[in-house]
């Protein structure tokens, strides 16, 4: 057996706040897509804060079998975060917003456990269709036209020596908006084993300066985690204890890079729940050495990144280090690479996930989102 990379689609057209629809192939056995996205944006995006990048713009990916089975279900950020967590490696984008430089954004999608699994996958043949559908909300006053789209596909050579044992189902499972010292009760469901559950806290940001209004940790102040119905205690902690806890389990380095172009106290998201250093300098595109001195707001603790001073002659060159990729913790149960070791609901049952937010105003108004991701066996 080997791997064949194959393009589905090559510079297709992306439509600027519309649903793009793609139709799969009908057999095959297919591991992962690779979606790898570039657009030109219009002057100025950004500049005064908040979305800057290409990859704000994707709300939605979802692949559905047979016209209504959820297979994936997530936004482009939280496809970016269980790409980290499957394969190590920071999503391979371009994020830059002076004057009309093209963005790239890149997303790896799998359907197995990582890249080039051979047992689990989506096999094609079993399904009567299987459609991509990438959701944007991305205006002309955000990009000059529409971006382009490659579609890679990651095919098992020849199929039928492929194992095929099943798929792995990723969706928001749940999303609502935070309240200030306020509990959520959830039950999982029973279906399906349970491969991860990922938890990601989005804060609210200030109207001004479009900066994060409190540290991400702060929108699941405490989560309680237990298994039939609370006699087994998996998890009691807080988000930040966890991200903490992910950062040394999977080894990973989270750092993320870019070249923003910002006025004066404007905040944009760099991908870092929480930063443990930020690191700039003054860039330029007209060959001369600029005069700006980069001053960052000191001790940051959100996912966005202030700036004291607004950029002249160009942008910055940054990278930001830390922890938590897109704002996301993870209770895993894939220790194991075999899924029998993984949570089995039915049995554990109830097993219960409350988030609470901490009593604070500035922990209201974000948006809390519990993904799960299942094992669907053939």
């Amino acid at each position: 057996m080997y791997w064949q990379p194959n393009a589905i689609r090559k510079s297709s057209t992306f439509t600027l706040n519309q649903v793009y629809r793609l139709d799969l192939p009908r057999t095959g056995f297919l591991g992962s897509l690779l979606l790898q996205f570039s657009g030109d944006q219009v002057s100025g995006l950004g500049q005064s804060g908040g979305n800057w990048r290409l990859l704000d713009y994707i709300t939605k990916i979802e692949v559905v079998g047979n016209g209504s089975r959820i297979i994936k279900d997530v936004t482009g950020r939280l496809a970016q975060a269980l790409a980290f967590y499957d394969q190590g490696v920071v999503a391979l984008d371009v994020w830059r917003n002076y004057a009309s430089n093209t963005q790239f954004t890149s997303i790896l999608i799998n359907f197995g456990r990582f890249l080039h699994d051979p047992d689990y996958g989506l096999l094609l043949d079993d399904w009567d269709n299987v459609e991509l559908r990438i959701t944007n909300a991305a205006t002309s006053s955000q990009f000059a036209a529409n971006p382009t789209l490659d579609v890679i596909g990651f095919f098992a050579r020849p199929s039928a020596e492929a194992r095929a044992l099943g798929y792995i189902r990723s969706e928001v499972w749940r999303e609502w908006t935070t309240v200030q010292d306020a509990w959520t009760y959830l039950d999982m469901p029973i279906e399906y084993p349970i491969r991860r559950i990922v938890l990601q806290a989005d804060p609210d940001v200030d109207d001004t300066t479009n900066a994060a209004e409190t540290s991400f940790g702060n929108l699941m102040y405490d989560i309680q985690h237990y298994l039939k119905t609370g006699e087994v205690e998996v998890f009691e902690g807080r988000l930040m204890e966890l991200a903490r806890i992910n950062a040394y389990d999977y080894g990973y380095t989270l750092l993320t890079h870019g070249h923003p172009y910002t006025s004066a106290d404007k905040a944009v998201d760099f991908g870092i729940g929480y930063p443990f250093a930020h690191a700039f300098m003054a860039g330029s595109y007209s060959g001369s050495a600029t005069s700006t001195v980069n001053t960052l707001t000191s001790g940051q603790t959100a996912n966005t990144v202030v700036f004291e001073d607004g950029a002249a002659g160009g942008p910055r060159e940054g990278l930001v280090k830390g922890m938590a990729y897109h704002n996301t913790g993870v209770l895993r149960y894939d220790w194991h690479y075999d899924p029998s070791t993984w949570l089995n609901p039915d049995i554990w049952r109830t097993v219960q996930l409350n988030l609470h937010v901490r009593n604070s105003s500035s922990a209201a108004d974000g948006v809390n989102r519990v993904l799960l991701d299942r094992l669907i066996r053939r």
